[in-house]
């Protein structure tokens, strides 16, 4: 219980000082996964459109952009190949449309909040796979010549 609340006022302290969008990444902030995708399946990952545009609510919280990134989520995630990332994006996608439902900024972050475990965990997945195949495409030179 004392977890669950830490993370609600983490959660809400984050949405006070910036949008959700700018809590969602450095969450789950993850490293580079040690495992290899496919070329697809980094194609796939690295052309996610989250970048939709915001309706103009100053509010910071834009029922339509989170539903958006959503389905952005789901309908990638039946592009995948690896049954992991597969599911952690389709999390992801129903995590955002659920949040994107809620009435109010605090109904979406609570949403979040819930989906506890398993936000996190797709969101690890989903981002160090991110991390692996923009990485893969790095050639470091060789310094020793």
């Amino acid at each position: 219980m004392a977890r669950r609340t830490l993370t609600a006022v983490a959660i809400l302290a984050v949405s006070l000082t910036g949008s959700l969008a700018a809590f969602v990444a450095p969450a789950g902030a993850a490293a580079p996964s040690e495992k290899t995708y496919s070329a697809a399946d980094c194609a796939v990952i690295t052309q996610v459109n989250t970048d939709t545009p915001v309706s103009g609510d100053t509010s910071g919280y834009d029922r339509a952009q989170l539903t958006a990134i959503g389905n952005a989520y789901a309908d990638a995630a039946d592009q995948i190949s690896d049954k992991k990332l597969a599911a952690g994006m389709k999390t992801l996608g129903k995590l955002y449309v659920t949040a994107g439902k809620s009435k109010t900024q605090m109904g979406a972050l609570l949403s979040l909040g819930k989906a506890g475990k398993s936000f996190g965990k797709a969101l690890k997945v989903v981002l160090g796979a991110s991390m692996g195949c923009l990485l893969s495409d790095i050639t470091l030179p060789d310094l020793n010549n």
